[in-house]
């Protein structure tokens, strides 16, 4: 529409301008619209107009509840199975760690008493040992 070809009457003006703003502020609902969709935000849902529709998207709705359900239940089997996994191996890296210190206390013991019965002094060498307070897994 071009403003020299109407009359000036109030009535026109006013339909020219809300035209104008109504196409300037189509432009920027379009561009809100495509930064919120980049942001996250979801345009207004489309209502359902007929009973059929409401019923097929509550059934659709069920229908992908149930497997947002299968795949989150799915997911927590699979996190336990990997965390008993993961337990049984600290378990039994401990109990080699515990096997490993036990051999080790074994032979310092030979050790020692091969020395004394070689006469050697070992007065100014600490031979103390300390194992670490065990936590009984219930």
């Amino acid at each position: 529409m071009s403003l020299s070809n109407t009359p000036s009457s109030p009535d026109n003006i006013s339909n020219v301008s809300a035209s104008l703003i109504s196409s300037n502020l189509k432009g920027k609902t379009d561009e809100l619209l495509k930064s919120a969709s980049a942001i996250g935000l979801l345009p207004p849902r489309k209502r359902a107009k007929t009973a059929e529709e409401k019923e097929q998207r509550r059934v659709e709705r069920i229908l992908r509840n149930r497997r947002a359900a299968h795949a989150s239940r799915e997911k927590k089997r699979k996190h336990v199975e990997y965390l008993e996994l993961y337990v049984n191996n600290l378990e039994n890296g401990i109990k080699n760690y515990i096997s490993n210190q036990e051999k080790l206390i074994n032979f310092q013991s030979l050790l020692i008493a091969k020395l004394k019965v070689a006469n050697v002094d070992i007065s100014d060498i600490d031979l103390s040992t300390s194992t670490t307070k065990r936590i009984q897994r219930s």
